[in-house]
């Protein structure tokens, strides 16, 4: 079983559609699976480093760079707020066309074992994009900015918790809560608007099983989850020092 985590953008795998159709289904790795044509095959681009953060870059364009550099510093500025200090180094691997992970479209992926994000170019992100019906409407700069943001989470979320046992759920939620807070409040509000769904007042609705059936209303509820009075910063605190953990289906049994 492939166990990787990633951004996929069709849920076409190996020429199935899964139900769900076309969404964002993001999430970090789990087994250090990492499809490393990007940095493999190599780029005529060269490598350049963010001026603010410790993130280095392969093969973008120099717009590219300016949008991952932004937001990589959003994302390492979002944990900050909540008392966590950031030294690991990240490297993000853009490449020029399809992205494919575990066989399965992806905008991007991140591995815990390189360290290292995956990404769709700009261009190839906003073409996927506009098929599909959450994230079209959005600005493509804006919208690929958050995707950085979300893999961003994920690295951080992951070198924080190391090898606690958290579910896939608790990655998506704190990789979403990050994602989506990064955005602009009218572009925020214009994703959240499209999502039909009942906010949640407690942590039941954040399983692997609700996530994998509908990852976009996943993230708008996470989003709505950490924002609550009283929740953000010790919600994510809380899963750091393993205060607070997650649901697990097999609660649910």
């Amino acid at each position: 079983m492939c166990s990787k985590n990633l951004i996929m953008l069709s849920l076409r795998g190996r020429g199935t559609l899964w139900p769900f159709g076309l969404v964002i289904f993001s999430a970090a790795v789990w087994l250090g699976l990492f499809s490393t044509r990007a940095v493999a095959e190599g780029h005529e681009r060269s490598a350049v480093a963010c001026s603010d953060v410790a993130v280095e870059i392969l093969g973008a364009s120099p717009r590219e760079q300016e949008l991952i550099c932004a937001a990589a510093a959003q994302g390492i500025e979002f944990f900050r707020r909540c008392k966590f200090e950031i030294s690991q180094q990240i490297r993000v691997a853009v490449v020029e066309d399809h992205l494919k992970v575990c066989g399965v479209d992806a905008f991007g992926s991140y591995s815990a074992e390189s360290r290292t994000i995956e990404l769709l170019d700009l261009k190839a992100c906003s073409l996927k994009a506009s098929e599909n019906q959450a994230y079209r409407s959005l600005p493509p700069p804006e919208f690929y900015s958050s995707i950085v943001v979300h893999e961003v989470a994920h690295a951080i979320f992951r070198s924080l918790v190391r090898d606690t046992a958290h579910t896939r759920a608790t990655h998506e939620y704190v990789a979403y809560a990050v994602q989506i807070s990064s955005m602009r409040p009218a572009v925020r509000q214009q994703f959240l608007s499209s999502i039909q769904r009942q906010p949640p007042t407690d942590l039941e609705p954040f399983v692997d099983i609700v996530f994998l059936l509908g990852p976009s209303k996943f993230a708008a509820m996470a989003y709505d989850h950490y924002s609550m009075p009283g929740n953000g910063c010790r919600i994510l605190q809380g899963l750091v020092s393993g205060r607070i953990e997650f649901p697990r289906m097999e609660e649910f049994d």
